[in-house]
Parts: C-alpha cells; structure tokens; sequence
C-alpha cells in the first residue's frame, strides 16, 4: 500500500468511528445531564 492509501484507510476509520460515537452520544441522554 501507497503511503496515500493507508492515510485515506486512516481517515475513512476515523470519520466512521466518530459518527458511530455521535450516534451513541445522541441516543444516550449525557449532554443533557452536563447543561448547566
């Protein structure tokens, strides 16, 4: 793999992985117990 290659595999991952965990984050009622 190109050095290129492996940095979008890199960024792809990542981006995924944050939404998977702002999906979480939506579900679950965490941002609403931490407003002042």
């Amino acid at each position: 793999m190109t050095v290129l290659a492996l940095i979008a595999a890199i960024l792809e991952f990542a981006s995924s992985l944050l939404g998977f965990l702002t999906a979480i984050m939506e579900r679950l009622p965490i941002r609403k117990d931490k407003e002042p």
